[in-house]
């Protein structure tokens, strides 16, 4: 199996997605246009939040990923 998208936000021209890889890792890739804002591997999906607290993600957007993850987290 692929990387699978657990949580996405989109602003505009940027958009912030957690990826979950094959290996069980989570991904944050960030995007504003072509820039890329960051790319960060870790653990547990949990430890994506942490990660995108100390990122570049403009505050807007990385509002819309914490309610996109709390969404995607309730619902299981």
């Amino acid at each position: 199996m692929g990387w699978r998208i657990f949580a996405a936000a989109v602003l505009g021209e940027a958009h912030a997605t957690v990826y979950l890889t094959p290996e069980g890792r989570a991904c944050l890739r960030a995007q504003q246009g072509a820039e890329l804002l960051c790319e960060v591997f870790v653990q547990r999906v949990e430890d994506v939040a942490l990660e995108a607290a100390f990122s570049p993600l403009p505050q807007p957007l990385y509002t819309a990923l914490m309610e996109s993850l709390a969404r995607r987290s309730a619902n299981g």
